[in-house]
């Protein structure tokens, strides 16, 4: 499977990503990888859902992953919420505080 259908396959099994569906944002490529790095997706504790080999995806494929998202979610977009990239690991705690 390449990168950016397995990064379909987590989106769509993640708790993660269930709660920010249908909202306004899409997360900027570091929060991708980030997220795509650790293997889990945090929000899983009882450990229901998928997990995979970390991985880190190109802006190509990013694009192609936005896409897809948008395509599905209309009124999302690409932000980085007001949040600096040093603070990137607090961009899914931001994003649910919004919707």
């Amino acid at each position: 499977m390449n990168n950016l259908a397995l990064a379909k396959t987590i989106i769509d099994d993640s708790p993660t990503f269930k709660i920010i569906s249908g909202g306004p944002y899409f997360p900027p490529l570091k929060v991708i990888n980030e997220f795509m790095a650790q293997g889990h997706d945090p929000a899983d504790q009882d450990y229901l859902h998928i997990r995979w080999q970390p991985f880190e995806i190109d802006t190509s494929v990013y694009k192609e992953l936005k896409d897809w998202w948008i395509s599905i979610n209309p009124d999302a977009s690409e932000d980085w919420l007001g949040l600096p990239e040093s603070e990137s690991y607090n961009w899914f705690t931001e994003a649910y505080d919004r919707i």
